[in-house]
């Protein structure tokens, strides 16, 4: 991991600017807006730094008018849009399997957020750490929640459900949309 300027992987930043296309803004237009260069996305092994991911989410948000954007993109399965290490995980033979490749290979995902994965007789547990409350961007963690979930879904087992899912944030005001898509907000945010 690079921990001098963490990066995302571009398969994450390309489903957002795809996400702001259906709203009507073009790739340049949120790059005009945000003053994020994303010119460089579509070539191999492509990585946006963080601090520019984080602008780009901003943007999108005052853009679109839209809080829980995150949730939203978080529910659109797209398989041509997912990345190498999308490609490994929908390729295990179980779920269970697909999340501990997930773990493993994360940080080409996100450099700044650690995952684990453990599990108990009743439960899975999958815990998004962030290394850096400075990193952490409200509705990428909500997106990164929702897209585990409709993938597994998807892929694996449609009978999946969750109990319940802690963030690291409050209880946003759009705690109904939480609701629609049988997600169990607690408001306690865990400490960094």
């Amino acid at each position: 991991m690079n921990t001098l300027s963490p990066s995302i992987g571009s398969s994450s930043v390309l489903a957002l600017v795809s996400l702001l296309d259906n709203y009507g803004f073009d790739r340049e237009t949120v790059s005009k807006i945000s003053g994020v260069d994303l010119s460089t996305l579509d070539q191999q092994d492509s990585r946006l730094p963080l601090d520019q991911y984080q602008t780009l989410w901003n943007t999108a948000l005052d853009i679109t008018q839209n809080p829980a954007l995150g949730l939203e993109l978080g529910q659109i399965f797209n398989a041509s849009e997912i990345g190498i290490v999308g490609h490994i995980i929908f390729n295990s033979p179980n779920l269970g399997d697909g999340l501990k490749e997930y773990v493993r290979l994360f940080s080409v995902v996100n450099e700044a957020i650690s995952l684990s994965f453990e599990t108990d007789e009743q439960y899975a547990y999958l815990r998004f750490i962030h290394l850096d409350p400075e990193h952490y961007c409200i509705p990428d963690m909500e997106r990164s929640m929702v897209l585990s979930l409709y993938r597994g879904k998807a892929l694996f087992d449609s009978d999946i459900q969750w109990s319940s899912v802690h963030f690291q944030h409050p209880q946003p005001n759009y705690i109904g949309l939480y609701e629609k898509l049988s997600l169990i907000h607690i408001s306690e945010p865990t400490r960094l």
